[in-house]
């Protein structure tokens, strides 16, 4: 594999990375404007809703590039970085980033877009532990992001 590959593969690497990254602040923010504007119009909050479910096939496609990217470019360097701890870590935080996206993440939108299904033309109160579960979700995977960037940052060993 010569330089050029590799060179793409990172560069994809980035991208993938920021993509998921980006994905997962936007539906944070979209989501906070979802639960504010759904009491006081429906129409518009279910419309915000579909937005955030659609965001979340961009953020797998982000999750994908960083892996098959990431496995390029471990196959060009032959394992180089495979045994250092910081990249041992990173492979960590990355699996917990898929875990909570695929698992906790697409349950919880799941449930909130059956309860918007559900109830699209009246106003929906209960929404209080839904609401600082995915939050809670959200901002563990912003965290899990900052942790990789660092990781990629600094590469102590």
């Amino acid at each position: 594999m010569n330089q050029q590959v590799y060179d793409i593969a990172k560069t994809l690497h980035i991208v993938g990375i920021s993509v998921a990254a980006g994905t997962s602040l936007i539906d944070l923010i979209l989501l906070q404007y979802f639960w504010n504007i759904y009491r006081f119009r429906i129409q518009e909050g279910v419309v915000i809703e579909r937005l955030v479910g659609r965001l979340q096939r961009v953020a797998a496609v982000g999750l994908m590039l960083i892996v098959l990217s990431g496995v390029t470019m471990m196959f060009y360097l032959h394992t180089v970085w495979g045994p250092q701890l910081w990249f041992r870590i990173k492979m960590g935080v990355l699996l917990l980033i898929i875990i909570n996206g695929l698992s906790f993440r697409r349950v919880l939108g799941k449930r909130i877009h059956a309860r918007v299904m559900q109830e699209s033309t009246v106003r929906w109160t209960q929404q209080g532990s839904l609401r600082s579960g995915v939050t809670v979700v959200q901002l563990m995977q912003l965290v899990f992001f900052l942790v990789i960037f660092v990781l990629s940052v600094f590469r102590f060993n």
